[in-house]
């Protein structure tokens, strides 16, 4: 399928949702949901299964399966950032809602803190697709552990597929350059109401993910530099919430993305799809039996 024909099933979902969760998906995320969405499809088959391991609500899970209700979709995830007030203030909304939203499109969903468990609650081979989008950058150290538990649960040349953000962006350099903490406001960071912190820990650059996979054992690694959220947002004039058009954040989004059509290592996100070929030594073994 191709994102136009994807839109209108994302836009029934964002409709579900509702208020300001749906303004968030529309006006802000809508351009990278439909790429993530398209990338799925093209690799899960008509009775795939897929796993989104720190998914959320499961936007592109809900999504999914109003496309194709064969596909058997399933979504990890802590999920203490939509849970009581921390759900209050997230732009997406709170789990009661989401959980409801999840168990009538028939996702099946595995409330685990996955970082702390180290493995996954799968068996080897389970999955034709996994995916993580704007995860691993929340570790308080390298991903390589839950990289390399994402390949042993895939299916031989099943596919991953990983977002995350561009280190080298041109929003962290500004940021930098106008004396700004690259991740967190400072005032935030200091704030006595937040017992837990979910913000980034570490973003990569493109050549620093490639690395990251090759040393979790993928092969067939292709990398991706992407303008979304930038886009979307700047079609909308949306950055945390909606401005005037003609209002300054509103132009700078504008600059922004110019800048990230014309020099594509400074854009926003670094999409990355990588296969298993599974365990060569095992293959090898059968082969001589």
């Amino acid at each position: 399928m191709t994102r136009k024909e994807i839109a209108p099933y994302l836009l029934e979902t964002a409709d579900i949702f509702g208020g300001k969760s749906r303004e968030y998906i529309v006006e802000k995320a809508f351009g990278k949901h439909l790429l993530e969405l398209e990338w799925i499809l093209r690799n899960c088959g008509n009775r795939g299964r897929v796993l989104d391991v720190g998914g959320g609500l499961g936007i592109n899970l809900i999504t999914l399966k109003k496309i194709n209700k064969n596909l058997d979709a399933y979504l990890v995830d802590k999920l203490e950032e939509y849970e009581g007030t921390n759900g209050l203030e997230n732009p997406i909304g709170s789990v009661d809602v989401g959980f409801k939203i999840l168990k009538d499109h028939e996702v099946v969903i595995v409330k685990e803190d996955f970082w702390e468990a180290k493995k996954l609650p799968f068996d080897s081979g389970f999955f034709d697709v996994v995916t993580c989008f704007d995860v691993i950058e929340h570790f308080p150290q390298n991903p390589l552990p839950l990289l390399k538990e994402m390949k042993r649960i895939l299916k031989d040349n099943g596919t991953l597929i990983i977002c995350a953000p561009n280190l080298l962006s041109t929003a962290r350099r500004g940021r930098l350059m106008l004396g700004m903490h690259p991740y967190i406001p400072f005032d935030l960071w200091m704030a006595e109401k937040y017992d837990k912190y979910y913000g980034h820990y570490r973003e990569y650059t493109r050549k620093e993910y490639r690395i990251l996979l090759e040393r979790s054992g993928y092969f067939d690694i292709k990398t991706f530099m992407v303008s979304e959220p930038t886009r979307t947002k700047a079609f909308n004039s949306y950055h945390h919430k909606k401005y005037r058009k003609l209002s300054l954040p509103a132009i700078g989004l504008w600059l922004m993305y110019m800048i990230e059509i014309f020099f594509p290592s400074l854009r926003t996100e670094v999409y990355c799809t990588a296969k298993n070929e599974g365990d060569i030594s095992d293959s090898n073994d059968s082969a001589k039996n």
